[in-house]
């Protein structure tokens, strides 16, 4: 099947594929001189695959431009929220504090005014040419599942592209994969893993199914390795919605426990594993030291596998799905109360008492968040002392180094390490690109994953879960030139519509316009909604089948 797909493509489709995996592979991939120099390689990867690929499409619609007509120029809100957030960033690089240093990023993490330019090309080119079919989405995911693959060796305490040769011990213990920081690559994995774990209920083929399983299983591995609690909460998100939106039937309901369990059955591997590598990748984050020990992860799995050898014998009644999703709305809700209860009690009623390691989730101070807390504080007071102008356009990108020497200057001097970020990406669009640009941003990114949820296909549909998670995790993580790229392209993933390029003849110009969008399925070329659920329910069957006779012959040998 992959394979006559693939002879079927037409030049426009190769183009477009090698076009998309440049930037969520090739950016991600590459490597100049290992961990030396990582952000400023990656960040010359995407100037130059940006600037290639708005040239080869400019030629290849002209080349195409009797057969296919694909408009540069599309008029909807979306398209209108993000040329005005490229605006508006102009505007704040003509502001800035240094606009020298507002062009090139250079100061910070290379986020500057050439970098957003090179986004509003390859979300320009992307979304209009982009053909985000089964091959490019499988290469994805195996270049996923090797990332993960190496990050897991590194934590085996094994480096066989030697990354750490020549580093500090500090580097041994903070970077991890071909990202570096363990930051940089959680926010990968906040786009990768639930980009994976969707695809599974997309699955039309056994093959699709099983290749998605470990891939997701490989994001598990990334996620707990990685050891950053941000990873959890874009996982907790992911979770979330496949209960809320994807379990409206009982084969769905036997996938989302699959995943559980697939889970639980990594948090049981590296549980086992971390007593013989003490003394690699420590697994300190708090959430990593409560749920993935045996204790933990086992009896999970053991109650996961049950439930699902439940279901297999005796399905759910179809009135209890609304039920179901009625009971985790219900737990989701008394879960956020209950945190926000015991956060204002141990910040503001209660300040002093010890509540251990727990604090540094329920009291929030200057060292909240691994230090969080102190720079968040700055990035307001700072806000609040910048002129109305400022206040609307911000201070310029990668302005944050400049602006805490100059309000705080006894801390920054005081401090080993330069602050130039905000560690929030929200509140860094609001010093550096100010309210306009903020709310720009913003709209911007949730029109197009409306329209991507609403209106694309099943890839478009996974580009856009992954889209929301970056978006959980970027409260909490760093604006920079190696993943928030990629973030912008997911985004442009999501407007992509399957075009149909006809063979040449002597027919004459404009045989064939504009496809209609991947959901139709008789103008995308795609199977019509019976065809899909039968090969889903057929990938479904064989899985459940597999799962069966392994529990059978578990029950037969004890």
């Amino acid at each position: 099947m992959l394979k006559q797909t693939i002879r079927k493509w037409s030049s426009l489709d190769v183009l477009s594929g090698i076009g998309i995996l440049l930037f969520i592979v090739g950016c991600p991939y590459f490597l100049r001189d290992r961990y030396f120099s990582m952000t400023l390689a990656k960040t010359f990867f995407f100037y130059g695959s940006s600037a290639l690929f708005a040239v080869v499409c400019l030629i290849e619609r002209r080349a195409l431009r009797k057969r296919v007509k694909i408009p540069l120029i599309r008029k909807n809100r979306t398209e209108l929220y993000f040329l005005l957030f490229i605006a508006l960033a102009f505007v704040s690089c003509v502001l800035a504090v240094s606009p020298g240093d507002a062009i090139t990023g250079a100061t910070g993490r290379n986020m500057g005014m050439l970098m957003f330019l090179c986004i509003f090309l390859a979300y320009v080119f992307v979304s209009r040419f982009g053909q985000f079919k089964t091959p490019v989405a499988v290469v994805f995911g195996v270049s996923v599942f090797v990332m993960n693959l190496i990050a897991f060796l590194q934590f085996c305490r094994l480096d066989p592209f030697g990354l750490y040769e020549g580093t500090k011990d500090s580097v041994k213990t903070g970077f991890m994969s071909l990202l570096g920081n363990k930051d940089v690559y959680y926010s990968y994995l906040s786009m990768a893993t639930p980009f994976a774990l969707y695809l599974i209920f997309e699955a039309q083929e056994l093959w699709e199914k099983i290749f998605w399983y470990a891939v997701g299983f490989s994001c598990f591995i990334g996620i707990i390795v990685c050891n950053c609690e941000g990873g959890y909460l874009c996982l907790a998100a992911s979770f979330l919605f496949f209960l809320l939106a994807k379990c409206g039937d009982n084969a769905q309901l036997r996938t989302v426990l699959r995943i559980f369990m697939l889970f639980f059955a990594a948090g049981l591997l590296i549980s086992l594993l971390k007593f013989n590598f003490k003394k690699g990748h420590i697994l300190e984050d708090l959430m990593t030291r409560l749920l993935i020990r045996p204790l933990v992860c086992g009896p999970a799995l053991a109650v996961t596998t049950g439930l699902y050898a439940v279901l297999l014998k005796k399905e759910l009644p179809a009135k209890g799905f609304p039920i179901l999703k009625k009971v985790v709305a219900v737990v989701l809700a008394v879960c956020i109360v209950l945190f926000a209860a015991a956060f204002v009690y141990f910040t503001f009623i209660n300040p002093t008492v010890d509540i251990g390691k727990f604090s540094r989730l329920l009291r929030f101070d200057d060292s909240w968040g691994s230090g969080r807390g102190e720079i968040w504080r700055q990035m307001a007071t700072i806000f609040a002392r910048q002129p109305l102008l400022r206040k609307l356009f911000g201070a310029g990108q990668e302005s944050v180094a400049a602006l805490v020497n100059r309000y705080f200057p006894a801390e920054a001097s005081a401090s080993a390490k330069v602050l130039d970020n905000a560690h929030n990406e929200y509140l860094h669009y609001l010093v550096t690109h100010g309210l306009l640009g903020l709310a720009a941003y913003l709209l911007f990114a949730v029109s197009a994953l409306r329209r991507g949820f609403k209106e694309g296909g099943r890839y478009q549909r996974a580009a856009a879960l992954g889209a929301v998670c970056y978006m959980v995790q970027a409260a909490f993580n760093l604006l920079q030139a190696l993943t928030t790229p990629m973030f912008f392209v997911f985004l442009a993933l999501t407007q992509t519509r399957d075009l149909e390029v006809p063979p040449k003849t002597a027919a004459g110009p404009d045989q064939n316009a504009l496809a209609a969008p991947a959901d139709d399925a008789d103008a995308a070329g795609l199977p019509q909604a019976g065809e899909n659920a039968a090969g889903t329910q057929t990938a479904e069957t064989a899985a459940d089948a597999m799962v069966t006779a392994a529990l059978s012959e578990t029950a037969s040998i004890n």
